[in-house]
């Protein structure tokens, strides 16, 4: 019986580098300024929302597990979608960005 060794050539990416600081620099401050909430149109805000969830006096339930509660309202622009702990997820025309606004308080 003879043994063969096998030999593979692995192309292995280097770590990412960590951000260098340049001295003097606060580094309270950089985190302030990197978990600053995102603003402008291309700003994606989420807010969980535990209690059922009133739309136009009706509640709202999802049509795939039929939840009625622990919702995740997504705001992109204009549009407001909600999304169920089952992952299903829709558009929702009856919460504008203002009701969003409101639950964010």
């Amino acid at each position: 019986m003879t043994l063969v060794l096998r030999t593979t050539t692995r192309t292995t990416e280097p770590a990412p580098a960590l951000p260098v600081l340049p001295t003097g620099t606060n580094p309270l401050l950089q985190l302030q300024a990197e978990t600053r909430p995102a603003d402008g149109p291309g700003a994606i805000r989420c807010v969980g929302h535990s209690r059922e969830l009133a739309l136009g006096g009706i509640p709202a339930m999802c049509s795939a597990c039929r939840a009625r509660r622990d919702w995740l309202l997504i705001n992109h622009g204009r549009n407001v979608w909600v999304r169920c702990r089952c992952g299903n997820q829709w558009l929702e025309p009856e919460i504008s960005r203002a009701d969003f606004d409101a639950l964010v308080g």
